[in-house]
This record gives C-alpha cells, sequence and structure tokens, in this order.
C-alpha cells in the first residue's frame, strides 16, 4: 500500500508491515500470558529474551510462537558460553 500524507510525505508498505509485526508480538505476547500465567510487560520481555538468546529479530520468535512451533519456558539447556 502506498500513499501520501496531508504534509505530502509518501508512505508505502513499510509502514503496513511493521503494524503486522507489532500485532504479532501482541499476539504472541498474549499467548505467552495464557501458557506462564505472567503479565503483558513479562511475556513481551520473554519474548525480547528469546530473540536475543537465539539471535532471531522479534519479529521471527513472535511469528514461531503464534504458529506454534516454538512454545517459550523454562529453558532445559545452558546457555553457551
Amino acid at each position: 500500500m502506498t500513499g501520501v500524507t496531508d504534509d505530502g510525505v509518501i508512505i508505502s508498505g513499510i509502514i503496513d508491515q511493521g503494524l503486522l509485526e507489532a500485532a504479532e508480538v501482541h499476539q504472541a505476547a498474549g499467548m505467552v500470558m495464557a501458557q506462564l500465567g505472567m503479565t503483558a510487560a513479562g511475556a513481551i520481555a520473554l519474548l525480547r529474551v528469546e530473540a536475543l538468546v537465539t539471535d532471531q529479530p522479534l519479529s521471527h520468535v513472535a511469528d514461531e510462537v503464534v504458529a506454534r512451533r516454538l512454545r517459550l519456558g523454562p529453558r532445559s539447556d545452558p546457555p553457551p558460553p
């Protein structure tokens, strides 16, 4: 989607993509909240930690959670040194 704002700035699908990614992060946070019984802030923090530990974008981690390919919780393996 491409459009022009009132002040003449051209906007594109990048904004739409950003909104979709944010929505997916919030959906994933809701799933983590339900699974682990934590607050929204805690769930988003856990998603961010997972993204940092696995060196993946937050949007990718959220996508994995929403698709049920990743379930967050206590780690059974220790982090690498």
